[in-house]
């Protein structure tokens, strides 16, 4: 869903070079590339078991670069553990959904 439904999930991030588009920016960090310009994952901490509940297009993209480019990735992610009296409730809701699909939020099918 969303403005990328439908498309290869590295066309908005990946030029035909292997490398990002000029929408990200890079720089250099222990070993490898910070990642800068796009939004944060967001990650919830239940039970030991962390879950990409946002993001997981940008996940995917990363890992992509990583194996193209032969560098590590570092980006930012937003953590929030389960069990917090903070956790906002559509964090705890997107959480449920998630975790309600037919793989338990496990696996995700990507063209």
């Amino acid at each position: 869903y969303g403005p990328h439904s439908g498309h290869d999930v590295l066309s908005s991030f990946v030029t035909r070079e292997g490398c990002w588009s000029a929408r990200p920016r890079f720089s250099e960090a222990h070993g490898g590339m910070l990642l800068h310009g796009v939004p944060p994952l967001v990650v919830v901490v239940h039970r030991g078991v962390k879950t990409v509940i946002c993001g997981n297009r940008r996940l995917k993209a990363a890992f992509e670069y990583k194996s193209v480019c032969n560098r590590k990735v570092f980006m930012n992610v937003e953590t929030w553990s389960f069990d917090s009296p903070l956790l906002p409730p559509a964090i705890m809701a997107k959480y449920m959904l998630a975790m309600s699909s037919t793989t338990g939020g496990i696996d995700a099918s990507l063209r």
